[in-house]
């Protein structure tokens, strides 16, 4: 059986920070894994 991984995209307006928008970041959950990508400052 072949199990899936989990996406969740977090705060992905924009590249560069406004008062409104961050910085893009991805949560991946595999199995019993959780990986948080944060590509902040």
């Amino acid at each position: 059986m072949v199990e899936k991984i989990k996406i969740t995209f977090l705060g992905t307006g924009s590249a560069i920070p406004t008062a409104r928008r961050s910085h893009p970041a991805i949560y991946l959950q595999y199995r019993d894994e959780n990986v948080l990508v944060d590509c902040g400052w």
